[in-house]
């Protein structure tokens, strides 16, 4: 067993705080910038429109996740509606906020005519990586939880029993997630810099975090603490709706393929 003492607040001055969730947050969405600026350049596409779809990430994660949560739990935000603003005080749905941002960006390229499958080949790693670096702020937060166990590694936060650490678990799935994908998008890049027509090229890598995403979802579920019953089934069967919709995308993707 692991002693531990959460750390909600990273810095406090007065009144002002810096939450850890918050800003292990601002800092995936920093890096998933930096990265995709580079990429960027890579594919001759103009650095303002990364910043504005950047931006409209970020608008779309907070408030999506934030919104599906509050749905979740209405019965709740319904009788307390001043609650459903304080986002210091947790409650973010992640399913909510990659949706969003999608439909977000999806728009966006469609009235700048930028290819949006380019465009999300080209994200869907730093969403992995963004996951990764999210459910430390999660660990130091100590939120999302998971539920008591003996194993050696398991964590006694706050004088609780000892549980498993199913953020660290999320956090290092999800970093191996972004390795995997950004390993098929070299595959994919040098295949089609060398002109060899291959299935693999046809790959959508959105498709490939949808259901690696979900695949993780259900394997650390079950040992993980839910706020409620109806959002651990929400999550069950949101996770085999992406399985089920990731697989069928990329079948449709590679019966279009035509060997040269």
């Amino acid at each position: 067993m692991i002693t531990y003492n959460p750390i909600p607040v990273l810095l406090e001055i007065g009144n002002f705080k810096i939450y850890s969730w918050g800003t292990m947050l601002a800092i995936s969405f920093i890096i998933a910038l930096f990265f995709m600026l580079k990429d960027a350049k890579k594919k001759k596409i103009e650095s303002r429109h990364i910043w504005n779809m950047w931006l409209l990430c970020l608008m779309g994660a907070i408030i999506g996740s934030r919104l599906l949560y509050v749905l979740l739990n209405f019965t709740y935000y319904y009788s307390k509606p001043i609650e459903i603003f304080q986002l210091w005080a947790g409650g973010l749905a992640s399913f909510g906020g990659i949706l969003l941002s999608l439909l977000f960006v999806f728009i966006y390229a469609k009235k700048t005519k930028i290819d949006f499958e380019e465009i999300i080949d080209s994200l869907a790693p730093y969403l992995a990586l963004g996951f990764a670096i999210t459910r430390i702020g999660c660990f130091l937060n100590w939120d999302d939880f998971g539920i008591a166990s003996s194993l050696p590694w398991a964590i006694s936060a706050a004088g609780d029993i000892p549980r498993h650490p199913t953020q660290l678990y999320l956090s290092a799935l999800d970093f191996l997630l972004f390795i995997l994908l950004i390993k098929i998008r070299k595959i994919k890049e040098n295949l089609k810099n060398k002109r060899i027509n291959a299935r693999i090229v046809r790959l959508p890598l959105l498709a490939v975090f949808f259901f690696c995403f979900a695949i993780i979802r259900l394997l650390v579920g079950p040992i993980r603490v839910y706020d409620t019953a109806n959002y651990n089934l929400f999550s069950i069967s949101i996770s085999l709706l992406l399985l089920m919709a990731s697989s069928l995308w990329v079948v449709k993707k590679i019966k279009k393929f035509k060997k040269v």
